[in-house]
């Protein structure tokens, strides 16, 4: 993790760059919005209820039309459950709160930042998803009804996750409530906005009914339990961040704060305080330096005494006042890391002011008033010194963005955090890092899996590094740390992965030939520090050996044509060719995708362009790359009129027609997905009645001899066609509703993979044969390739075999070869058995080739049989 550090210098540097670069030296974003994740970008724009609809006509598109999969066949969960990271870790935790009924404190919600509500019973050793289903998972803040009427308590959660920048900062569309205790949900939307981030909610501790919520267009309140609400801070319609508001033990004082009014990034309202229970307020000035993102807290059984706690950029300030939140004094808390916008947390103990607990990178606690402060639980980054009676053997994962106290025992705590959530008994000096085995919160940048092997799962994730999961292990384990990114395995030769890194050296490139126990650092693969140029793209060659192919920008390029260079690894990724680059093209700023055809694999496409700068926008192109010639076309003149000049997302090509090709587009209110059938000439958009939203990612698989069907995952789920884009239908049942990041279809085991940004990974089964209608290579590690059903290689279909290795075939299934078709083992001995009983061989028809010369058959009468 302290490689974060130089990561967000490189941040610092090239925004104040930036600011030179810009008129009347002033950004026309914020700096956290240039520098964001291209996954997310397409939402600092959308319209306003973009989100909501485009959950609402999945939901209709359901009940219309069902699931493409029986009820039989549904999504499972992957996790990671757990990741063996600080003890344990799952994911992002962005709000935690223990149900005050509960007096045991053994039932506590949380929220994942883009993973749902969660409930735990038990202190934490298991926990269960409750919100899966509701139209918004990112999670802002959760209160519970602190009265305590009725049979069972009274839960809200603001969706919308309330952070400036990050690990993407995700839309929701309302507040949800529950008053069963979590099992069922409303949302509630009325007088909201249409896309809501929540900072806080607060619950009136003498009026259940009377709520206030922290957003980042102003000040809310509802008299109504939450059903309705009104903005009243600003009272006009500018929209205003407010970063938090508290209530006094009494409800008649209300406190609401964000950043300094005149902070040139974000409108802001200020400090404000009401004294007559939240219907009238007044505003204050609590420093005089200029506060970024800001905290309050108010110490519940000594009221007088409130706390602030704010980000001044290169420093961090707790602010205490003894009269009521009217004058305060400043303790320059020192650097908190740079990135305060995402993770700023502060909780004042309930029976004694003079502890405080605030966090950052860092968790930090004084027992002083904030005279003197240090380190707990945390490692120390940024110069913190661990307190001496809380140092601790097993650090909790760093980033802290919520802390609640036990309602019976205030010594007792828990926080959540980037890694999920951990607990102390004892006020920080030791703490329990095991309560993450039954979360799973991941958020998956991009993964992948294996044909060879199914249990072999490795990917990038937010703040969870590289992880990786083999046949070996019940747990993930992390092997790089910082943030994760994009992941490619090989197709050819088993347990490959290259992948690379944003939060270290942005750009990156690491291999591993061991599934991920551990990587090496690519040698000639340059990074280059561009916003969002971490998270390039990383494809593997369908049929020869060891190569991959990256696209990525010039180490020392500019703007000018010729920053993007196409490099080329034979050696799984150990090394590439940037001194003498594969391929230069013709364009500059951000590659986004880059596909290679499986039936001609001398033909490439790739796409570049950026949204993320305004002043450095280009134009999004697709290009077409000949091997042969070494020519890129520009295909942006049959493109231009027909397709919208939105970041492209996706890209895919028919693995049987080089010329068929697919795009996929972030961004709301236009068409999504768009085809060619002629390389890139003339396009046509298929996106019929997909729901309005970004498509993330593109697949395409045969499940017969002609049938082709067409995945399209999206920030809505994942959907399926068979028609070729004239009607589409959501794939199968039991998949939350989350960003989908990346698809992998395991041909072998005949299951699907998708990854998520907030809930792990999934799998649902693909039913039916194993149809090989392109160049299609298996392999085997010393255990061999389990097959899981009967494979069929179709005329024109090619089943390679380029090195010795062992095929397992399901007892009972065969292999057959169609007229036209051919299988061919290059030489090498190939031992085809099973370990599960009589197989029935390779049946070939026609004029099928078979090149099996010195294949050997095991566990079947049948061998090698021409019909």
């Amino acid at each position: 993790m302290k490689t974060i550090k130089y990561f967000f210098f490189f941040i610092c540097l090239f925004v104040s760059l930036h600011n030179l670069h810009s008129q009347n030296n002033k950004p026309d974003t914020p700096p956290d919005k240039m520098l964001a994740n291209p996954l997310f970008t397409h939402y600092f724009n959308a319209p306003e209820d973009a989100f909501y609809q485009m959950m609402e006509q999945k939901f209709a598109l359901r009940k219309k039309q069902g699931y493409h999969l029986q009820d039989t066949e549904q999504w499972t969960s992957l996790g990671p459950t757990p990741i063996n990271f600080y003890g344990t870790s799952s994911g992002r935790v962005s709000t935690v709160a223990y149900d005050p009924r509960d007096k045991s404190g053994n039932t506590i919600f949380l929220g994942g930042a883009q993973g749902g509500v969660w409930k735990t019973t038990d202190g934490g050793l298991h926990w269960s998803p409750k919100t899966d289903n509701e139209k918004a998972l990112a999670s802002g803040s959760i209160a519970i009804d602190p009265n305590l009427s009725g049979e069972y308590s009274i839960i809200y959660c603001g969706t919308g996750e309330g952070v400036w920048f990050g690990g993407g900062p995700y839309s929701g569309c309302g507040i949800l409530k529950s008053t069963d205790g979590g099992e069922t949900w409303t949302l509630y939307r009325k007088g909201l906005p249409y896309r809501t981030t929540f900072y806080k909610v607060a619950i009136n501790p003498r009026n259940p009914d009377q709520l206030f919520a922290a957003l980042q267009t102003g000040l809310y309140r509802s008299e109504d339990a939450g059903e309705s609400w009104e903005k009243i801070i600003p009272s006009d319609t500018a929209k205003r961040q407010c970063t938090d508001v508290a209530f006094s033990p009494d409800g008649r004082k209300v406190y609401a704060i964000g950043p300094s009014s005149e902070y040139q990034f974000y409108p802001s309202i200020g400090y404000w305080i009401s004294e007559d229970g939240g219907e009238s307020f007044r505003k204050h000035e609590f420093t005089k330096l200029e506060n970024r993102r800001t905290k309050i807290a108010v110490c519940q059984n000594e009221p007088q005494y409130v706390t602030i706690f704010f980000d001044m950029g290169e420093h961090t300030y707790l602010c205490t006042s003894s009269d009521g939140g009217y004058k305060f004094s400043e303790t320059d808390i020192g650097p908190g890391g740079g990135n305060a916008g995402f993770n700023l947390m502060l909780a004042v103990h309930p029976d004694d002011h003079n502890i405080i607990y605030f966090g950052l990178s860092n968790l930090y606690k004084t027992s002083d008033w904030g005279k003197s402060f240090c380190c707990i639980g945390t490692i120390g980054y940024w110069g913190c010194n661990a307190c001496e009676e809380g140092a601790t053997t097993q650090p909790i994962h760093p980033d802290l963005h919520a802390l609640d106290f036990n309602p019976s025992n205030p010594e007792k705590i828990i926080v959540g955090c980037d890694g999920g959530v951990n607990t102390s008994d004892d006020g920080g000096k030791t703490w329990n890092t095991g309560l993450n085995n039954t979360l799973n919160l991941t958020q998956f940048i991009r993964f992948s899996s294996t044909q060879f092997n199914p249990d072999i799962l490795a990917g990038g994730a937010q703040d969870m590094g590289m992880m990786y999961k083999n046949q070996d292990n019940l747990i993930w384990n992390v092997t790089i740390v910082g943030d994760g990114a994009t992941t490619t395995t090989s197709e050819t030769v088993p347990n490959v992965f290259v992948c690379s890194m944003t939060g270290s050296i942005p750009g990156t490139v690491y291999y591993t030939s061991d599934a991920g126990k551990s990587y090496g650092q690519s040698s000639n693969a340059e990074a280059r520090f561009l916003p969002g140029a971490a998270i390039f793209p990383i494809i593997s060659h369908p049929t020869e050996p060891g190569v991959f192919f990256i696209l990525k920008n010039r180490e020392t390029g500019t703007k000018e044509t010729g920053n993007i260079l196409l490099l080329r690894s034979t050696d799984n990724g150990a090394s590439f060719d940037s001194k003498t680059p594969y391929s230069t093209m013709p364009v500059n700023f951000l590659p986004q995708q880059l596909a290679i055809s499986r039936s001609n694999p001398n033909i490439f496409y790739a796409t570049t362009g950026s949204i993320i700068i305004p002043e450095w926008h280009v134009t999004n192109r697709i290009y077409k790359y000949d091997r042969t010639t070494g020519s890129w076309a520009d295909l942006f003149d049959y493109h231009r009129k027909k397709i919208p000049d939105n970041y492209f997302s996706s890209l895919a090509i028919n693995p049987v027609n080089e010329n068929e090709i697919y795009i996929g587009l972030y961004g709301f209110k236009i068409p999504h997905l768009f085809k060619s059938t002629d390389g890139g000439l003339s396009w046509i958009n298929i996106s019929s009645n997909l729901p309005d939203g970004p498509v993330t990612d593109i697949l395409i698989y045969f499940s017969d001899e002609t049938t082709k069907n067409i995945l399209a995952a999206t920030d809505a789920g994942v959907f399926i066609s068979t028609n070729d884009g004239v009607s589409w239908k959501e794939y199968g049942a039991g998949l939350p509703n989350c960003m989908i990041t990346k698809m992998y279809y395991s041909r072998v085991s005949g299951k699907l993979r998708v990854s998520t940004y907030g809930r792990g990974i999934w799998e649902i089964p693909v039913p039916g044969k194993i149809y090989v209608k392109d160049n299609f290579v298996l392999n085997s590690d010393d255990a061999g390739t389990n097959v899981e059903n009967e494979i069929v290689v179709c005329k024109g279909g090619n089943l390679i075999f380029p090195f010795p290795c062992k095929i397992n075939m399901k007892a009972g299934t065969k292999i057959t070869v169609q007229d036209g078709g051919t299988i061919d083992a290059k030489g090498n001995e190939v031992i085809f058995q099973s370990l599960t009983g009589d197989w029935n061989g390779i049946e070939l028809q026609g004029n099928a080739i078979d090149k099996l010369e010195n294949s050997k058959f095991l566990n079947t009468t049948a061998g090698v049989y021409r019909k």
